[in-house]
Order: C-alpha cells, then structure tokens, then sequence
C-alpha cells in the first residue's frame, strides 16, 4: 500500500525541475504522472511500468509559464495530487 508520506516531490517551488522521490514502500506497476495548470489542462504526462522504491523520477517543466500547477500521481487503487509552483 502506498503511503503519500513516501513520495517528496522537491524543490517546490522550482523553476521548472522537479524530482519524484518514491520512499518506502512505494513500489508500484504502470504509474502514470500528469501535471495540470490551474484550468485543469493537462500539459505533461509520463507513465512507467514499474516503480520501485528509492526510485527518483525527474520532471522537466521548464517550458512551462511560471504559475501554480498540479501534479497527480496515479497507479492502480492510488492516486496522490500534489500543488507544484514553477517560479
């Protein structure tokens, strides 16, 4: 079971690089990361197969405007929305 107090979504706020810490116990198949702005739009998606735990996933968002967006990380039974600055 995944615990949201597991995953460290760091820095934040950034300008634009993000990096996904899976902890312990956030081992997972066929997750997917989507990040919406504040309209709901989605403007990035990455799905893996497999995370495991300790597994760093970085996301570059540096294309985007600076604003407030929202990161949700989903996997089966899961889903985990965090609140993302670029700035």
């Amino acid at each position: 079971e995944w615990k949201a107090a597991n995953i460290l979504v760091f820095p934040n706020p950034s300008e634009g690089i993000f990096t996904i810490h899976f902890g312990n116990g956030a081992s997972a198949t066929e997750v997917t990361l989507e990040v919406t702005d504040a309209i709901g739009k989605s403007v990035y998606l990455y799905s893996a197969n497999q995370v495991s735990q300790n597994q760093i996933q970085e996301m570059d968002l540096r294309q985007l405007p600076h604003g407030i967006y929202f990161l949700t990380i989903r996997s089966s039974g899961f889903t985990l929305l965090r609140k993302i600055v670029i700035g």
